[in-house]
């Protein structure tokens, strides 16, 4: 294999990259970049945008379940956008969560080891997001997980897609806000009382299965 060194290596500023194809059980020896040339090349399938092939993708959620931490506490994980179609209430949004009696884990912006974010999604009850790539991380979530989706009509329908596709529940609540012409950068606004109404419900429902698993 060529050694992989220099502004010449496209991964050499993306270690959340790097992490993750090595939680996959691709190391970084394995990784080749480059002009080439090659004597072969396989390459995957590919797929069109937003519409991933269900083998591909749940080979990937079974790898990256396989590396997630087993420890970590279900909670309701929040995701919280600072740019873009960021929610301009998230903060009464948690506060009503936790008021509910709900344990709220916010994954926000920041950037985090990838291990950490597997463990968060990984083991969700529920996972509140505005329209936006966090939603990707639900491609971990258990299966009685429900993704609850703040949007704007005009959004694209990709993570409903996706939730489908993993089995999960998806509630796709209309933003509050007034309609913007920039819908994709626009502000949100999550409507507060239907989804702590859908959160407690889905909290309950799997309070419930696990005793019945029990007994």
């Amino acid at each position: 294999q060529r050694a992989i060194h220099g502004d010449r290596d496209p991964l050499r500023n993306r270690p959340q990259i790097v992490e993750l194809l090595r939680l996959t059980g691709v190391g970084r020896a394995r990784i080749e970049t480059g002009p080439g040339p090659f004597r072969l090349v396989y390459a995957p399938a590919q797929s069109p945008c937003e519409g991933p092939t269900i083998h591909h993708l749940l080979a990937l959620r079974a790898a990256l379940r396989a590396a997630a931490p087993t420890a970590a506490k279900p909670r309701v994980v929040v995701v919280r956008r600072a740019a873009t179609r960021a929610l301009s209430n998230h903060d009464a949004l948690v506060a009503a969560l936790v008021g509910a009696g709900i344990d709220v884990a916010v994954y926000d912006d920041r950037p985090l080891p990838q291990h950490e974010i597997l463990a968060l999604f990984a083991t969700a009850r529920a996972v509140v997001a505005p329209h936006g790539a966090g939603l990707a991380n639900i491609v971990v979530a258990p299966r009685r997980a429900i993704v609850v989706e703040i949007r704007d009509a005009r959004h694209s329908r990709c993570f409903q897609y996706l939730a489908e596709a993993l089995g999960l529940r998806w509630e796709g609540l209309a933003s509050v806000a007034a309609p913007a012409a920039d819908f994709m950068a626009a502000p949100l606004v999550a409507p507060v009382a239907a989804v702590v109404r859908l959160v407690v419900r889905a909290a309950n429902a799997t309070l419930d299965a696990v005793v019945s698993k029990r007994i």
